[in-house]
């Protein structure tokens, strides 16, 4: 059918106008009605398949109207508040606390079940990764503390579930008419948050066209001693994942320049300095790669 595999994912294939994500035998077809449909019939005529209007797949809920389509994932969010017994909890506002103060075990704390605990936080990160934002950085956060989890830790991951119990239907929405800008890039930081180790956390936002489509809460690797290291740390991850998506954009023909933002003005002048100081003369070469 002409279609070739592409250097941006290795599951997506793509001709002129016709384009085909893979995920073993679940197979997302887009693009000119009349290729689609060839497609579809190429397909069938030597292989058995089924061809339907897609409302569900790999457990997230499609719902489409005239104005948008929307991800979420009731459904699964459901099935895991029942295999873990929290389908009659009580709903937080918050999947985390503000000020959590959660480190490694020490001798004297009790654990909990370990694979309960790893089972959870898995069942976790496949809502976080895929429609779920807003739980990133809490299910990442507590993912860390699967190799020896406390009932502190266990209480904590119980924690997100209740929240997501007051909020199964949302997840994310992508708008058919949008003037936003094709590529912008939100990058944030916090500062040697994490207890244990001292290691800060990026954020990342990308949005294509005002719409969220990758996200992230990640632990960096290295130990920042200033702010304005840990949020350069971050627009240099930034940087690298927004020229991945803008790959993926130049498959669509769109080629733009991504627009990143920061919100810590000496990291910002930090980009646009190519000198050295006391303060800055530590940083690995791997980190201005945002210059």
């Amino acid at each position: 059918m002409n279609l070739t595999v592409t250097d941006f994912d290795p599951c997506i294939l793509v001709s002129k106008d016709l384009y085909c994500c893979i995920y073993v035998d679940d197979i997302l077809i887009t693009g000119k009605s009349h290729l689609v449909k060839q497609c579809i019939d190429t397909l069938q005529s030597r292989f058995k398949c089924t061809n339907v209007e897609t409302s569900l797949l790999l457990g997230m809920q499609i719902e489409k109207t005239s104005e948008h389509i929307k991800l979420y994932q009731e459904r699964y969010i459901t099935e895991i508040l029942e295999r873990f017994g929290m389908d009659d909890s009580n709903p937080v506002k918050t999947p985390i606390e503000t000020s959590s103060t959660l480190k490694k075990a020490t001798q004297d704390e009790d654990l909990c079940d370990q694979k309960l605990y790893q089972s959870m936080i898995g069942s976790l990160m496949y809502a976080a990764t895929a429609t779920r934002p807003d739980i990133a950085h809490a299910t990442h956060f507590l993912g860390q503390f699967s190799s020896q989890p406390t009932t502190t830790h266990q209480a904590a991951a119980k924690r997100i579930l209740r929240y997501l119990k007051g909020t199964p239907t949302r997840g994310v929405t992508y708008k058919y008419n949008t003037n936003e800008i094709p590529l912008r890039v939100y990058s944030d930081s916090s500062f040697a948050s994490n207890l244990t180790d001292r290691h800060s956390y990026t954020g990342l936002i990308i949005q294509t066209y005002g719409h969220t489509v990758i996200w992230r809460s990640k632990k960096q690797k290295t130990v920042s001693d200033s702010t304005t290291v840990a949020e350069y740390v971050a627009l240099a991850f930034a940087s690298k994942q927004s020229i991945w998506v803008r790959r993926g954009l130049a498959l669509l023909n769109i080629n733009t320049t991504p627009t990143i933002h920061c919100d810590n003005q000496a990291a910002v002048k930090l980009t646009e300095n190519s000198g050295v100081s006391d303060r800055t003369k530590h940083i690995d070469v791997k980190y201005h790669v945002v210059r």
